[in-house]
């Protein structure tokens, strides 16, 4: 289905490194099935890591399982930006702040439990949360 006109002027705000990241996020749905396989295997390990966390252990876990769906919401805020939608940028304050907190938890939960770990990710959803932000009024009057 191609894009609207309102659409294209949308994805026109977001800058090339940030349509970068939102195609990899896309990617990530689009190869889910593959990730998701280790679930249904039973008794098989998977690793994940994601906003500065990281789980070793079975599919069928809590905190895989929550992994999992960040990495959703994170792969359906790519799709929202990228097409343009009116909500994407809801979506994309909200993974932004997400993106930002978490990060900040597991960096501080490092912090007592001994060690010392600045999560990459803020290095991404800083200047991503600030560019949406700055952006909004135009993104929702488009």
């Amino acid at each position: 289905m191609p894009l609207t006109l309102r659409e294209k002027n949308r994805k026109e705000l977001l800058p090339s490194w940030m349509r970068f990241f939102l195609w990899i996020f896309f990617g990530v749905f689009l190869l889910s099935p593959l990730f998701l396989i280790p679930l249904f295997l039973g008794g098989t390990t998977i690793s994940l890591s994601i906003y500065g966390y990281h789980y070793n252990g079975v599919g069928f876990h809590p905190f895989a399982l929550g992994g999992i769906v960040l990495m959703w919401s994170l792969s359906l805020t790519g799709y929202s930006l990228l097409w343009g939608k009116s909500w994407g940028i809801y979506l994309g304050l909200l993974q932004g702040t997400l993106g930002i907190l978490i990060p900040i938890s597991s960096f501080l939960v490092s912090l007592y439990l001994g060690g010392f770990h600045i999560p990459g990710e803020l290095i991404l959803f800083i200047p991503w949360t600030i560019h949406l932000y700055k952006i909004k009024g135009q993104w929702l009057k488009e």
